[in-house]
């Protein structure tokens, strides 16, 4: 998710069910990436990621998650394992819009950067079954505080039955004690399911008044791949 986990969930179930009507349904997913990203920045510095992912939405709108992954990145340069959980709350308005909110805790605590854990506090608007509009909150970022506000979206474009055009854009503004300002990051991706298995291709580019984010490296633009298979 990347950008929301629970964004691309609701936006896929949108895609799926054809309406805004959320579906009570459990989703797994194992898999391997290029790069583990956070808002445009590259926390493995560039080394691949082996990823789980584990979904569940509930009958009565809520919905709960996470994604941990460990890659054979530098300890002393990238954040080589961490996870990202998630609880929210999904209420159609229409048959066309509907609002979620979510509370995502990040916990990166490996290596040189222990005690990196934060947690933010996000609210998405839905739209036309494939669009999604998100304001975060966060009164830290990887454990440096400053708060910081973050501003994504993102577009689903089907192109078939199995591929799907993933577009989305992420804004993030520091507040005025930060090294950084702000961070600009946008992605364009093409998402392949066939069966249990789902590939990723796409670039992301990252840009910033600042050449480095903290101890990352702005190295950008990425190529982004990844591959899945759905445990269950």
């Amino acid at each position: 998710m990347s950008l929301k986990f629970s964004l691309q969930l609701v936006s896929t179930l949108m895609l799926l069910n054809g309406s805004l009507t959320w579906a009570s349904s459990v989703q797994v997913l194992a898999g391997w990436q290029t790069s583990k990203f956070l808002n445009g920045t590259n926390l493995s510095n560039g080394s691949p990621a082996v990823f789980v992912d584990a979904d569940w939405s509930f009958d009565n709108n809520s919905y709960a998650g996470g994604n941990c992954y460990a890659s054979s990145g530098d300890r002393s340069q990238s954040v080589d394992a961490g996870c990202d959980f998630y609880v929210g709350y999904f209420k159609e308005i229409n048959e066309n819009n509907a609002v979620s909110i979510q509370l995502t805790q990040h916990e990166y605590s490996r290596g040189f950067n222990r005690g990196w854990d934060f947690a933010d506090l996000s609210l998405s608007w839905h739209a036309s079954k494939t669009s999604s509009l998100t304001v975060s909150f966060a009164d830290d970022w990887l454990d440096r505080p400053y708060d910081t506000v973050s501003l994504d979206a993102q577009k689903l474009i089907p192109l078939s039955s199995k591929f799907v055009l993933n577009v989305s854009a992420n804004y993030m503004d520091f507040d005025s004690g930060a090294p950084v300002s702000s961070l600009l990051s946008a992605k364009a991706a093409l998402t392949y399911s066939h069966e249990r298995w789902t590939t990723e291709l796409g670039v992301i580019y990252t840009d910033s008044d600042q050449s480095r984010i903290f101890p990352f490296d702005i190295d950008q633009p990425d190529i982004l791949f990844s591959i899945a298979y759905r445990l269950y």
